[in-house]
Order: C-alpha cells, then structure tokens, then sequence
C-alpha cells in the first residue's frame, strides 16, 4: 500500500490547489485511495481489508499529508472509523463496508444529542460538529447520550450511558459550516439528524473516542512537506538585501534546516515508538492503563508542537516566497496549525501527565 500511495502523490500534489478550492477530495483521487484499500486498512479481509495495525498504516497517512493536508487527514479519519464497524454484529459491518468506496464521518462525543429507547431499537436527534469527510460518506457515526423516555439511562455509579450509532448517509442532513484557514479539503462539516430510526444492532455502547490514533501522522506529514518544499525554493530564491545570494548558501539557513530536520526525525520516532506499544498491547489483548494512555498524549503532543514548530521556522525562512497563495509552503503553514488544533493534539493533553510527575 505505501508504494501505491508514493505512486499516487504527484496526482494528489497536483490536485491540491483544486481540493483547496473546492472543499473536497476529487472523486478520481477519492477512488485511487479506496482501490489502494486505505480507508479499509485496518480491517479484517473478510470485510474487503488488511487487517493492518497502527504501525503499517502510519507511514502510509504520512505519505499522503506529505502530498495534501486534507487528504492526509481524509485517510486518517476514514481508516478510523471504518475500523469501529468491528464494534457491530458481522453481518451489519458487512453491509456497512460492503461498498468499495465505503466511507464513514462522524463524531464520538454526543453533546446534546440523544437516542430514545423505542422496540427494536432507538429514535435518534443530533447534531455533531466538525464531521471530516462528511461530502465523501456513505454512513456516519453519531454519540449519543441514551434516554428511556425523558430520562437519561444512567450506569450504576451514575455515569450516563452513551451509544455510537451507524447512520446512513441518505439519512443525514450535511450542514454548510466548515469556513476554515487550513485543511479546506477535509470538509469537516457539521451533520444532523432529526428523528431517526436506528437499529439495536447498527450500534455500540460507550466507544470511548480514538485518542490513541494515527493523527499525529498528519501534522508531521505536513511539516516534511514543508522541508521539501523550502529545500527546492532555497536553492534558487535568497534574501532580496544579499545581491542575489540563495538561502542554501546562508549559514544561519543551513543551521536552522538542521535543527528543524533532527527535531521531525526525533518527533517522528518518538510517534512510532509511541504507536508500536499501542499495537503491542492490542496483540496481546492488554487494555491500556492511564499511564500509558498519557504516555501516548506526551508523543502525540510533541508530534504536533514540533511539527508547527518546523513549518513555522521554514515559512519564516522562506520570507515573502512563502505569503502568496500559490505557494505550497502558505498551505502547508495553514493546514499544520488546523490539524493541530484536532482536541487529542492539544497542550490541556499534558496535564494528566505532568501531573504524575509532579507527584513524584
């Protein structure tokens, strides 16, 4: 798959001014990743996939941020959430995968939306905010708090009960709202629903969001971008005030370069080692503790911090070359710090962590 995804990146390169324009993945492109099986990486190949784990799929969702930012973003989410249909009964993930180009949207959290208990299953209203690829899907995924009439269902230690729901698509209203800087191929709509039957079986219970993902693949992604993109433009364009001097010929440039290629490469292997001990305790079946889980937040931190670290510093660099919106180097600036601003990237992340520490 990382080869047919090397293969595909010139295409996605060049599409990228398109995708930015019109919101979304071109639909010739959108094919290409699905016949390459990216969006069913992780499932088994009796649903149509490659069973693949976190680790074999990472570098793949680099390598196509590293082409586009949005369609990077795209084969993270879709990977994702077609894996939850492993949540459901075989014979309805069948059906949900069943397309070639199956394509899942949606939202873990439920906000305010709610599914009401009713025979054979649950009447379901909601709304969810930011839903990636919601112009490419043909189901969602909903959370929902659980009500038995107008009270909420409730855990016996008081916690609210909470249902992710399998929605087709046909079924959901696509809301206009995502007006962003960055990452404009995502089309991370809002969704809503209103009223909606949803079977027993087309759902599960208390999904706790995929904080321990491959989305810190996309920033890092994006940031090597960037390098390749200010590598070829130092070695013709220079500061106006140096007579014509390149950048690549500059000390204080070659120093920089330096450091922001060592601080990606550690970024880099600090996510992958991060990743394999997720994969290694799903092998052996191993939950995973709350120290791990913050282990993994520090990783996915650093991978985002650095990442707008390194695109910040060669945009920079790259002075007014880089402020025109022909300029690859603009779009890799703006899709870092929207990626970035992704809940399970965020700096509160660390909190749990230092915590720890300080405790001693």
């Amino acid at each position: 798959m990382l080869e047919g995804v090397r293969a595909l990146a010139p295409r996605l390169r060049a599409a990228s001014p398109w995708i930015e324009t019109h919101g979304r993945l071109p639909d010739d492109l959108f094919g290409a990743l699905a016949e390459l099986g990216v969006f069913k990486a992780h499932l088994p190949s009796s649903l149509g996939g490659h069973g693949f784990g976190l680790c074999q799929m990472a570098p793949v969702i680099e390598e196509i941020a590293r082409a586009d930012g949005s369609a990077g973003w795209l084969a993270y989410v879709g990977s994702e959430a077609l894996r939850q249909t492993a949540l459901l009964d075989g014979a309805v993930a069948r059906q949900i995968t069943l397309s070639p180009r199956a394509f899942i949207a949606g939202m873990f959290t439920p906000g305010a939306s709610r599914a009401v208990a009713v025979p054979g299953g649950y009447r379901v209203t909601g709304r969810w905010h930011t839903c990636s690829g919601s112009l490419h899907a043909d189901w969602i995924i909903g959370g929902t708090a659980v009500y038995d009439g107008d009270q909420p269902r409730v855990h016996a230690d008081g916690t609210p009960v909470r249902r992710l729901n399998f929605i087709p698509a046909s079924a959901v209203t696509v809301l206009d709202t995502w007006h962003v800087g960055g990452l404009k191929g995502t089309n991370s709509n809002d969704l809503e629903v209103s009223d909606v039957f949803v079977p027993e079986s087309f759902g599960a219970y208390d999904v706790e969001p995929p904080d321990l993902g491959l989305h810190l693949m996309v920033p890092l992604g994006i940031a090597r971008a960037a390098m390749d993109e200010f590598v070829k433009l130092a070695a013709v364009r220079g500061p106006s005030k140096l007579g014509g001097a390149l950048h690549r010929d500059l000390p204080e440039v070659q120093r920089a370069v330096a450091a922001a290629e060592a601080s990606l490469r550690a970024a880099r292997g600090y996510a992958l080692s991060g990743l394999a001990e997720v994969d290694a305790r799903a092998l052996h079946g191993r939950p995973t503790s709350h120290e791990q889980h913050n282990a993994f937040m520090l990783a996915a931190w650093f991978a985002a911090q650095t990442s707008v670290d390194v695109v910040d510093t060669l945009h920079r660099l790259a002075g007014t070359a880089g402020i025109f919106t022909s300029s690859h180097l603009l779009r890799c600036f703006e899709d870092v710090h929207v990626a970035v601003a992704h809940v399970s990237l965020q700096p509160i992340n660390l909190e749990p962590a230092g915590r720890r520490l300080l405790s001693g």
